[in-house]
């Protein structure tokens, strides 16, 4: 249950219909990301860096939110009621993306972000990406995170396709092995990966070739079990490396084997 879900339970939402307590919950997870909501009669662009205009007229039809990010439209939200699935709404969405009018300024078209969401369940796609997927997501994201999308030219998804060349020299066969396995599944639109390691020294190596791709950021990194099995200035060194990554990293060890696992996620956004 997310955040604004829960606020919103003493308030008298639930009195409404489905499709207008998802909009409720909707426009609070799109202020708490700091967008600037607007009706159409009456909407300024230049009014916040992310604006999202309720129920705009487009060529093919009504977007429930049509989003702008500095003055250019950048995407849309299509609202379901509470209790949709959404893994059939994609095509809905889509069909928005392309009919932007003729003299409304925008990012690119087709329009690169699309949200299918109820309130409590919310899907994204970055339709830059080579192999465009909607994934679930937390909330929406902040204008301020798809703007810097933008000015970085390729998503990380395609840089996954064209990683640079790993260098084999003082690396183990297994250690070469862990890091260029996981980087053709990357580059197959295979976004997770599990990698054993049976010593901290092979995640080390990993870490220090990954940061090949730069760009990769707001990381999530957690080191659970003994710290001791890691020198303090490693683990100093390793959080500042994968801090540069769009990854989240989990690690969890035995206090027997010492056996290293490592899951790697690239659902953020990747």
């Amino acid at each position: 249950m997310t955040t604004a879900f829960a606020g919103l339970k003493k308030s008298g939402v639930f009195l409404l219909k489905p499709e207008e307590k998802a909009r409720v919950v909707i426009d609070s997870l799109l202020k708490a990301a700091g967008w600037d909501i607007q009706d159409l009669n009456n909407f300024t662009l230049g009014a916040s860096l992310g604006v999202a205009v309720r129920f705009f007229p487009l060529k093919s039809g009504e977007a429930d939110y049509l989003l702008f990010v500095d003055r250019k439209a950048a995407g849309v939200i299509e609202a379901k009621p509470f209790g949709t699935t959404l893994s059939g709404v994609a095509e809905q969405s889509e069909k928005y993306l392309t009919g932007v009018p003729d003299n409304l300024p925008n990012i690119q078209l087709p329009l690169p972000f699309a949200y299918e969401s109820t309130g409590i369940e919310t899907f994204f796609r970055d339709l830059r990406d080579p192999e465009p997927q909607a994934r679930r997501v937390f909330s929406f994201y902040k204008p301020e995170t798809l703007l810097d999308w933008l000015s970085q030219g390729d998503t990380v998804r395609a840089r996954l396709k064209n990683m640079p060349v790993l260098v084999r020299e003082g690396l183990w066969d297994c250690q070469y092995d862990a890091i260029s396995n996981p980087e053709v599944s990357f580059a197959d639109a295979k976004p997770r990966a599990i990698i054993q390691m049976a010593r901290p020294t092979s995640f080390s190596s990993i870490g220090n070739q990954q940061v090949r791709n730069p760009g990769w950021k707001n990381s999530g990194f957690m080191i659970c079990g003994p710290t001791s099995i890691i020198p303090s200035e490693q683990t100093n060194w390793l959080i500042r490396t994968w801090k540069t990554l769009l990854n989240a990293i989990i690690l969890k060890t035995g206090m027997s084997g010492r056996k290293w696992i490592a899951l790697r996620s690239l659902h953020m956004k990747i």
